[in-house]
């Protein structure tokens, strides 16, 4: 669900969720027409699979123009669960009513949020269902774009959100200007963009081919963490802090201070000193957690081979894409093991008939392999 796919961060937050899952689905545009089409959806399910589960994402969600999306989810009784939600606290602008944070919470299977900030404060309401985990956009970044480029195009992409840094107090003018400045006097190609688009490729590829970005927006930093392209925050609001603090060491800049041209030099100076040409050095490491992490899951893979010979034929995996086959047997139905591990809160994708493929999150932690492998190998004995 997105509210504008032309708001390139939203539109891709919900096809990292989709390639997680493993699953088409709806996609749902939050607008009145929307809305009654999203009701209808929801009582096709209600009358012919009541048991499904819900995934829900594409975006922080918690802010007031998805409250009809939560009144529909939360009235239909039926099972959900949401990744990489947040709470949005920016100056200025109306937040979503206090009642249903604790309803989505208690409702919830499980809750995986962006942001520190969101879940301390979900927290108070359901301290079992919830996750620190990441806005679903990097894992559609990552595999795509990580480090993609050379970095050899010397290109300063300033990425704004014009009324953020307005409601904030400051000067859009001034600040372009600034930057334009910047870029000069250090040989770089200045390029601005509001991170909207009709096309989200041709947009990545833009980003993709920054050398420095200088952003206003979130999902304009969360494209830099997930591209491994230095990035600098212009901050706006406090969901722009909840992810650097969560996610990263890297120190924004007040957008009111990017009025000072003197500033602004300083820091992406200091930036572009930090991150060597060829590889940044943002706290990021997610392709080395995917090594690490998928190593593990391997492990524990062979070992239920070892244990369910007679059922595991093979393990095959590279990273965190890993997947195992089972003998061509009837009862050893990989349908029935990606049904049975959503009820573990594990999603899996069943190919040929055999195969189950596994493509956990990049940020994923030792301790939530344990989980997953546990609750695969509890499905596995099953059969």
């Amino acid at each position: 669900i997105y509210a504008n796919k032309r708001n390139v961060g939203d539109y891709i937050s919900h096809l990292g969720l989709k390639g997680i899952v493993g699953k088409d689905g709806p996609d749902l545009f939050c607008s009145p027409v929307w809305l009654k089409e999203f009701k209808a959806h929801i009582d096709y399910l209600k009358q012919h699979n009541p048991n499904v589960l819900l995934v829900i994402g594409g975006g922080g969600l918690l802010q007031p123009v998805f409250e009809p999306f939560w009144h529909v989810v939360l009235q239909s009784g039926l099972r959900f669960t949401a990744h990489g939600i947040g709470i949005n606290k920016m100056s200025g602008r109306g937040e979503m009513k206090g009642d249903l944070f604790p309803k989505i919470a208690k409702g919830a299977d499980h809750l995986g949020v962006r942001d520190e900030y969101t879940f301390n404060f979900l927290e108070q309401f359901t301290p079992n269902k919830l996750v620190l985990t990441a806005c679903p956009s990097i894992n559609y970044l990552v595999p795509r774009y990580w480090q993609s480029q050379a970095r050899s195009s010397n290109v300063l992409l300033h990425l704004i959100h014009p009324s953020d840094v307005r409601l904030a107090g400051a000067d859009l003018d001034t600040i372009s200007k600034n930057l334009m400045a910047v870029a000069e006097a250090l040989g770089f190609e200045y390029q601005e963009h509001t991170n909207m688009d009709s096309s989200h490729v041709r947009m990545l590829k833009k980003v993709s081919n920054a050398r420095v970005i200088v952003s206003s927006r979130l999902h304009g930093c969360i494209m830099g963490f997930g591209m491994g392209i230095p990035f600098l925050p212009l901050l706006c609001d406090d969901k722009m802090k909840a992810f650097l603090t969560s996610h990263t060491e890297v120190d924004g800049v007040d957008v009111k201070q990017a009025e000072d041209a003197s500033v602004l030099k300083h820091r992406v100076e200091l930036l572009l000193a930090e991150c060597s040409s060829d590889r940044s050095k943002l706290d990021v490491k997610l392709a080395e957690n995917a090594k690490i992490r998928g190593a593990q899951l391997m492990s524990h893979f062979e070992n239920m081979k070892n244990e369910f010979s007679h059922k595991i034929k093979e393990v095959r995996g590279r990273g965190l894409l890993t997947a195992f086959e089972m003998f061509d047997e009837d009862k050893l139905d990989g349908h029935k093991v990606s049904v049975g591990l959503l009820d573990h809160g594990v999603y899996a994708k069943e190919t040929h008939h055999t195969t189950v493929r596994l493509a956990p999150a990049l940020t994923i932690t030792s301790e939530q392999i344990d989980q997953l492998s546990d609750a695969v190998k509890l499905v596995v004995a099953s059969l």
